[in-house]
């Protein structure tokens, strides 16, 4: 069941619906509208790593629109290889004009070498981008 809340949005009401799964949806927009933009690359190739060695990469997410911008849990889902894990952002509303920045480290460890590659979503609030979407790809080796 989707929960919903009102915001005052510049000089509008904005609704936004929260689905049970946390991904902000909006359901009307009277007042300004939010952007969602990636002004980081989308796409991160560690190459090749050493087992028990990490894999850094961090992706920088802004609201370049005029309403604030909502930001989901973000997911990963493994299109290669094992062991995703959910990374967390340091904040999920951003005002105009603000960023936020999205961390990932992945380690792979004894019997996990090989090729990995991952995509995150992050769902947003923003009519025009309902997912951002960030890729990773390594190959670790033993």
């Amino acid at each position: 069941m989707a929960a919903a809340f009102s915001a005052l949005v510049g000089t509008g009401l904005a609704m936004i619906s929260t689905a049970s799964d946390g991904v902000p949806t909006p359901t009307a927009n009277a007042g300004p509208s939010p952007r969602a933009v990636a002004l980081s690359p989308t796409e991160v190739d560690g190459g090749a790593i050493p087992v028990e060695k990490s894999m850094r990469a961090s992706f920088v997410i802004a609201n370049q629109g005029e309403g604030d911008l909502h930001l989901g849990q973000p997911k990963m889902r493994i299109l290669q290889g094992c062991c995703p894990v959910d990374p967390q952002l340091a904040t999920t509303k951003l005002a105009q004009g603000a960023r936020t920045e999205l961390p990932v480290e992945l380690t792979m460890h004894k019997g996990m070498g090989g090729p990995h590659r991952m995509l995150i979503e992050v769902p947003t609030d923003d009519p025009a981008t309902p997912v951002l979407a960030f890729r990773l790809k390594a190959e670790w080796v033993e």
